[in-house]
C-alpha cells in the first residue's frame, strides 16, 4: 500500500497494490495490517502486434477508449493478461499498471510470467513467488483489447477522450513534458532521444524530461540521451512528479496547451491551461513539431 494513487504501478510485477489514505497508511504502519473490501475481478486480455513507436501508454489509452469513464460503484481489480506477440516491454508494463487508476481500478495486476522473472532477475530481487491465475478462475467481466495500430492522444477533460494523434487537426502547443510515474521510465526517455537526434525542439515550445528516479537518470546519461535532448533544446529536471499533479517545473498558464505523458488530465490538475496525454514518442514528435502529432509524422 501506498499513499499515492498510482500505488498501482506495483501490479506490472505482478504484485497486489494499491493507493490509500495518510490515516489508512498510518494505522497499517502502526500495526502491520489493513482492511479492505473485495473488490469485483475483471479480466483483461491484451492481444496483437505491436507496431513501432506504440508503448504502453498507448495501450492504456486504448482500453480506456474502450471502456470509457469507469463504472461508478465498488472499486475494480483488473487481472491483465499480456497475450500481445513479442510481449509488452517492463516500462510499458508498469505504464498501462500506473494508468489502471484511471481505469476505475484499487489494483491492476499484470499476470507474471517469464519477462516479469527476468526484471526481477535484473534487479536482483529474491525470494519472490510468481503466482497465475487458476483455468478455471470466474471473473466478473471479461474485456478484450487490441494494441492499437496508431499512437493515441486523450483530449481534454478527462483521460477516457481519446482520439488518433493523427486525427486532431491542428493543435498548436506550448509545452511538451515527459515524466511521471506513467512516463518517465528510461524507454521513454530513450525514445525521446531517439526523436530528437538532430533536430531541435521548436520555436515558443518548451521541452521538459523529468526522469522517474535518479537511478533512470544516471542510466540515461550513461546512454547519451540526456546530451542528445539538452542538444536538442530540452530542458532536463530533478527527478520528481514535476507538472503532473500541479507541484512545480512546468504548471501550464491559462490558455497554454500541454501534451504530456502523465496520467490525469482532469481541468486543473496540471494548472489552468490545458493537458493532451501521450505516450513519450508522440510527445517528443509534437516539441519539435510545435503542435501534436505522431513520431512518423517528424521521422519520415
Amino acid at each position: 500500500i501506498g499513499a499515492d494513487s498510482h500505488t498501482v504501478m506495483a501490479g506490472g510485477l505482478g504484485a497486489m497494490a494499491t493507493g490509500l489514505g495518510s490515516t489508512d497508511i498510518l494505522f497499517a504502519m502502526i500495526t502491520g495490517w489493513t482492511w479492505m473490501p473485495k473488490p469485483a475481478v475483471w479480466r483483461l486480455d491484451i492481444k496483437g502486434d505491436i507496431k513501432p513507436w506504440i508503448r504502453g501508454k498507448d495501450v492504456a489509452l486504448a482500453v480506456l477508449r474502450d471502456i470509457g469513464k469507469p463504472p461508478a460503484g465498488p472499486d475494480l481489480a483488473y487481472e491483465c493478461h499480456d497475450l500481445t506477440t513479442g510481449g509488452l516491454s517492463m516500462d510499458s508494463r508498469f505504464s498501462l499498471s500506473s494508468m489502471g487508476v484511471e481505469m476505475g481500478a484499487a489494483f491492476f495486476v499484470m499476470v507474471p510470467d517469464a519477462r516479469t522473472k527476468a526484471f526481477l532477475r535484473y534487479k536482483k530481487a529474491s525470494g519472490f513467488d510468481m503466482m497465475t491465475p487458476e483455468i478455471d478462475a470466474l471473473y466478473a467481466k471479461q474485456v478484450s483489447v487490441n494494441v492499437p495500430s496508431k499512437s493515441l492522444v486523450s483530449i481534454p477533460p478527462a483521460p477516457w477522450c481519446v482520439e488518433n494523434a493523427d486525427s486532431l487537426g491542428h493543435v498548436p502547443i506550448h509545452q511538451a513534458f515527459i515524466g511521471s510515474c506513467t512516463g518517465g521510465r528510461l524507454e521513454d526517455i530513450a525514445d525521446a532521444a531517439a526523436i530528437l537526434q538532430g533536430r531541435k525542439v521548436t520555436t515558443n515550445v518548451r521541452l521538459i524530461v523529468i526522469p522517474a528516479s535518479r537511478k533512470i537518470y544516471l542510466e540515461a546519461l550513461a546512454a547519451g540521451y540526456i546530451e542528445t535532448i539538452v542538444m536538442a533544446g530540452g530542458m532536463v529536471d530533478t527527478p520528481s512528479c514535476g507538472p503532473c499533479g500541479g507541484i512545480d517545473k512546468g504548471i501550464v498558464g491559462k490558455e497554454q496547451v500541454m501534451v504530456a505523458t502523465s496520467n490525469r488530465n482532469f481541468p486543473g490538475r496540471t494548472g489552468l491551461g490545458d493537458t493532451y496525454l501521450a505516450s513519450a514518442p508522440v510527445v517528443a514528435a509534437s516539441a519539435v513539431a510545435g503542435r501534436i502529432v505522431p513520431p512518423e509524422e517528424i521521422m519520415s
